[in-house]
C-alpha cells in the first residue's frame, strides 16, 4: 500500500501556504508586513493561515493551540483590520499569520500531516448518518472520510446541521465545542468553502476525540460532576421546546420596531438574573408568546453584556458570553438549518462552563462611578488609554487555566469601564472609541485571539442593537481589552519598527 500523499492546496493559494508553514518564526513578522505593502491580499494571507494551520498542527485535547483559536479568530481579525486605519491595518493580520506559523513550528502541535483521504464510499444522507455515527464512537479518521461526502452532497448547512448534533451538547464539556466549528464556518464565507476540507477536517477530528473533561475528570470531581450535569440536562431544552409548542408554531425568525420594548425588558430581566438556570424558561416563553428569534437573541446580548459587566471577573479571556451571543445569532440566520436546532442553541446559551463560571463572579451593578471624569471626545479617548497603560504587572495565575479562573478586575479596569461609560453617555462616535480599543487589542499576544474575538463580536453587537441598550456592549469591550493589556505584547513589539503608527 503506498502511503497517502499531504492534502495539497489548489495552485493559486499553495505558495501563501508555504510561507505561512516555511518562513521561520523569527522572520514571520517582517516578511508578513513586508507581504502586505507589495500588495498580498489581506483575505489570501488569512486563508494561507487557516489553511497551514489546519493541515499541519493537531488539535490538542485541552483547546489551547493547534488550529483552534487562530481559525475561530479569524472573522475577528477580518473585522479589526476593516475598522483601523492606516498601517494599524496590517496589525490584525499579522497577529493572525504569526500564530498560525507559531503552532506549525511548535514541538507541541507539530508536526502533523493531513493526508489525502477517500470519501468512505457513502452518500447524500447514508454519508450524513456515517459522519454523526463516527463522531458519536469517537472514530475520528472515519469522520474526516464522511465529512469529504457531506460537503459535496449536502454542502455547508447540510455539514453543520450534522456537526451541530454532537456539538450542542458537547458544549456543556466545553464551550469552544460549539465555538469552534460554528466560527470555522464563518471563517469559510470569508476565505471560501473550497478550503472547506481543510478547515473541518480537524472540527470533526476533534469532536470525535474523547473530551478532556471525561480524560482528567478525577482530577477536579467537582467540575466532572457539574458538567456532565449540565450535558444531561440537554432534554430539558427539548422539553421546553415541545410544552411551547416551538415547533409546531415555529416562531417568527426577524425582529422589528415592534418588538422595541419587549426586547428592552427580556434584556433587563437577562442581564439582572443570578441563577443562569432561569434563562431558559424565561426566552422559551418570549418565543412562545410570539417574539421573534432575532428578538430574543438582541435580549440574550444586551443581558449577556450586563452580567459581564456586573462579575469582578478579570480574566483576559471572559470572552465567551459574547461568543456564545455572536454565534446563536449567525445559527438563527442559516435559512437552510433545521428549527430545531437553532432553539436548542438558542435555548442552551448558559450551558457553557466558561459562562456558567461568571455566575459565581457577579459582585455589583453594571454602572460605573463618572464623577469628574472629562466629557470631550478626545478628552475620554485619552484618558482611557492613559488607563490602560499604567494598568500593574499580572502575576503568574494568568498563564494557568485555573489561575485565570480566580482572577479579578482591579480597580484600574473599573476606572476604565467608567470612562467608556461616560463616553456613551456623552453621545461620542462609537467607531472612534471601538477604533481606538482595537488598537489597543492590536498590542495582544497573550490571548490567543480571544481579546479580538471580544472585540469584534461587542462591535458586531453594538450595531445590532436597539439604542440605548447597546451602550454595554462598548463598556465591556472596554473591560476585555484593560484585562488583556501588557501580559505578552511579543507581536506588536517585533512589528512596530516596520510600521508607521
Amino acid at each position: 500500500m503506498r502511503m497517502p500523499e499531504p492534502l495539497a492546496p489548489n495552485d493559486g493559494l499553495a505558495p501563501l501556504v508555504a510561507f505561512v508553514e516555511d518562513t521561520a518564526p523569527e522572520r514571520i513578522v517582517e516578511e508578513t508586513i513586508r507581504r502586505l505593502r507589495d500588495g498580498t491580499s489581506p483575505r489570501d494571507l488569512l486563508a494561507a493561515a487557516a489553511v497551514a494551520v489546519s493541515r499541519a498542527t493537531e488539535v490538542p485535547f485541552d483547546h489551547h493551540g493547534g488550529p483552534l483559536h487562530m481559525v475561530t479568530g479569524i472573522r475577528a481579525v477580518d473585522g479589526a483590520a476593516g475598522r483601523l486605519r492606516g498601517d494599524w491595518a496590517f496589525l490584525p493580520i499579522v497577529h493572525s499569520v504569526h500564530l498560525a506559523n507559531q503552532q506549525v513550528h511548535s514541538s507541541a502541535m507539530g508536526p502533523h500531516v493531513m493526508a489525502e483521504l477517500g470519501d468512505g464510499g457513502l452518500a447524500g444522507d447514508a454519508a450524513a448518518a456515517g459522519l454523526a455515527d463516527a463522531i458519536r464512537v469517537q472514530l475520528p479518521v472515519v469522520a474526516e472520510r464522511h465529512l469529504r461526502a457531506v460537503l459535496r452532497d449536502g454542502g455547508p448547512a447540510a455539514t453543520l446541521a450534522v456537526i451541530l448534533e454532537a456539538a450542542l451538547w458537547r458544549h456543556a464539556l466545553d464551550d469552544h465545542f460549539l465555538l469552534y466549528p460554528v466560527f470555522a464556518a464563518q471563517t469559510l464565507d470569508l476565505i471560501g468553502w473550497d478550503k472547506a476540507e481543510f478547515v473541518l477536517r480537524p472540527v470533526v477530528r476533534w469532536l470525535a476525540s474523547p473530551p478532556l473533561t471525561l480524560i482528567q475528570g478525577d482530577g477536579d470531581p467537582a467540575f466532572f460532576k457539574a458538567c456532565l450535569g449540565v450535558y444531561g440536562r440537554f432534554g430539558e431544552l427539548e422539553g421546553l421546546i415541545v410544552q411551547h409548542g416551538l415547533l409546531d408554531n415555529p416562531p417568527p425568525v426577524a425582529t422589528g420596531p415592534a418588538e422595541d420594548n419587549a426586547v428592552a425588558d427580556l434584556g433587563a430581566r437577562i442581564g439582572a438574573i443570578t441563577d443562569f438556570d432561569t434563562l431558559p424558561p424565561m426566552m422559551a416563553e418570549a418565543l412562545a408568546a410570539g417574539m421573534s428569534m432575532e428578538g430574543v437573541v438582541e435580549a440574550l446580548s444586551m443581558g449577556a453584556a450586563t452580567i459581564h459587566l456586573r462579575t469582578d471577573y478579570g480574566n483576559p479571556l471572559d470572552v465567551h458570553m459574547h461568543n456564545g451571543v455572536s454565534v446563536r445569532r449567525y445559527l438563527i440566520g442559516l435559512a437552510d438549518l433545521p428549527l430545531r436546532l437553532k432553539l436548542i442553541a438558542l435555548l442552551s446559551w448558559a450551558f457553557g462552563p466558561e459562562i456558567r463560571l461568571s455566575q459565581e463572579k457577579i459582585a455589583h451593578e453594571p454602572h460605573f462611578d463618572t464623577a469628574g471624569l472629562p466629557e470631550d471626545a478626545d478628552g475620554l479617548l485619552a484618558a482611557l488609554e492613559s488607563a490602560v497603560e499604567k494598568k500593574p504587572p499580572v502575576d503568574d495565575a494568568v498563564f494557568s487555566g485555573g489561575g485565570r479562573a480566580g482572577m479579578t478586575a482591579d480597580e484600574g479596569a473599573r476606572h476604565v469601564m467608567a470612562l467608556a461609560q461616560k463616553y456613551a453617555e456623552c453621545g461620542h462616535d462609537p467607531d472612534a472609541l471601538l477604533r481606538r480599543l482595537t488598537e489597543i487589542v492590536c498590542r495582544d499576544s497573550f490571548t490567543e485571539m480571544h481579546a479580538f474575538e471580544h472585540m469584534d463580536d461587542a462591535a458586531r453587537e453594538f450595531a445590532k442593537s436597539r439604542q440605548p441598550h447597546g451602550a454595554a456592549h462598548l463598556v465591556s469591550a472596554a473591560k476585555i481589552a484593560y484585562c488583556g493589556h501588557g501580559i505578552d505584547q511579543t507581536v506588536f513589539e517585533a512589528a512596530r519598527p516596520h510600521l508607521s503608527l
